[in-house]
């Protein structure tokens, strides 16, 4: 009878929930559950208190990589393995993982489900989000299973062990995919196969693949499948593809190769980063540096000893982030894209915003100013903060490693760890606010543009001019 009742009170209180308080409450019941199992004396081998499992069960979950204890040294198999379902769920998505299980189980998906399913995977609509969580559930099958099987073989090269490389190349491919950075090799990440071309390919590859977004590969997928066997090149499918792919792959393309460009300048004589390596080495290094502050977290070169203006283009990467839809954070590179975009009509004297003979409403541009103000707000408040009360940093430090949470990217500057425990719990709002508060933003403003009774007035307020510029 009670169980009853209790089953009876959670369904009324569940369906008077939004979708995206759903989802808001979802994650962060999964927060505290990863925090309680990760606090487990069987999930540590050395005693842990709280404080830091739920920093490191946010940071999985909230798919960063930021970490206060050693991840390699710290945790167990048991609370390795319990990081690795955090980073999955996170990067996919809890609602994407629970949608899987039911499709695959022949359980009907209802329309509230399909609703949340749209706001998880950040979709403009319900319409086919059953049939891209297939999609999802077999790509990520594949590219992970095949990424783990090729780096596990690699990783036996170096130390013989067969079966921790295995585990090695499957906690690694997750990661990776998941853009979330945790690694196990120690507290230097991936600097020890900086010049390993096969490592750093099949990482860079799996954290481009996991940063362009789901709806991307699926219009891919689509577009090169339907015209496969036409004789049309590659130019005639690219015009093919919808304008949020075009956006999102010609904005990586230019951000990774100049983000490489500009990385491989500032610290090609830099003897304490790349300075040494052969000119191969220095140019693999930069661009993994390019594409592990998109979000990913790994790294192959000291942060620590990065110049100051590489740290500072690391802080705008890391602040742009990757693609929307994708297991990446940031403001994303379309909201920079459309912000760039808008400027540029406003110089040639546009009324609309115009992308490649298209017009972008008004409303996107909103979402994005209203996403890039919110990390904006993050970064400076928490940042001025920390630095209130500990002058020992230097303060580009504490930018690059706020920037780095709020950003979801993971790459530190040992910061953290050297925090009191609410100033870590800061850090930890700062990793949910990066994950969740950008997209329950434009979930909301979308709600409100298909509301009529919200997103249209009868009486209008009469129009005043401004100053501005």
């Amino acid at each position: 009878m009670i169980l009853d009742k209790a089953k009876k009170f959670l369904v009324d209180f569940v369906n008077k929930l939004s979708s995206t308080q759903i989802l808001i409450f979802g994650f962060l019941l999964l927060d505290l559950i990863g925090s309680i199992l990760l606090w487990l004396p069987i999930c540590n081998k050395y005693e842990i208190n709280f404080i830091d499992a739920f920093f490191t069960a946010t940071s999985a979950l909230c798919v960063t990589g930021l970490t206060v204890k050693n991840t390699f040294l710290q945790f167990s198999l048991f609370g390795k393995i319990i990081i690795m379902f955090l980073i999955e769920i996170g990067g996919l998505g809890f609602m994407t993982i629970i949608a899987s299980f039911f499709i695959f189980s022949g359980k009907k998906i209802g329309l509230k489900q399909r609703l949340i399913i749209q706001e998880s995977l950040n979709q403009l609509n319900y319409k086919g989000v059953v049939a891209l969580v297939k999609k999802i559930f077999c790509w990520v099958l594949i590219i992970q299973g095949f990424s783990a099987l090729i780096l596990a073989l690699r990783f036996m090269f170096y130390n013989k062990n067969f079966l921790w490389s295995i585990f090695l190349g499957l906690f690694h491919a997750v990661s990776a995919f998941c853009n979330a950075g945790f690694d196990l090799i120690g507290e230097e990440s991936l600097s020890p196969f900086v010049g390993d071309f096969i490592i750093n390919f099949i990482i860079m590859g799996l954290i481009i693949i996991g940063g362009i977004g789901y709806s991307v590969l699926a219009d891919f997928f689509y577009v090169f499948r339907e015209l496969a066997y036409k004789k049309i090149d590659f130019k005639k499918k690219f015009d093919r593809l919808k304008l949020h792919s075009k956006l999102v792959v010609i904005f990586n393309v230019l951000l990774i190769f100049f983000g490489g460009i500009l990385f491989l300048i500032y610290e090609c004589n830099n003897k304490f980063t790349i300075g040494n390596f052969s000119l191969y080495k220095k140019i693999l290094a930069a661009l993994f540096e390019s594409i592990t502050t998109r979000t990913a977290g790994f790294f192959t070169v000291s942060q620590n000893n990065l110049r100051a203006c590489s740290k500072f283009l690391a802080i705008i990467l890391m602040f742009i982030g990757g693609s929307p839809g994708s297991t990446a954070g940031g403001i994303k590179t379309t909201a920079i894209a459309v912000f760039i975009f808008s400027i540029w009509s406003i110089i040639k004297g546009k009324k609309n915003i115009e992308i490649f003979d298209r017009s972008v409403s008004f409303l996107i541009l909103q979402r994005a100013l209203a996403i890039m103000a919110l990390n904006f707000f993050a970064i400076i408040f928490s940042s001025q903060v920390i630095s209130f009360f500990y002058n020992e940093f230097d303060f580009l430090d504490i930018l690059f490693e706020i920037t780095s949470a709020v950003g979801t990217v993971g790459l530190g500057l040992g910061i953290s760890q050297r925090l009191a425990w609410y100033f870590k719990l800061l850090i930890c709002l700062d990793m949910i606010i990066g994950k969740l508060g950008p997209v329950s933003i434009a979930m909301v403003l979308i709600a409100r543009n298909n509301n009529k009774n919200l997103g249209e007035r009868l009486i209008n307020c009469p129009e005043e001019k401004i100053i501005v510029g």
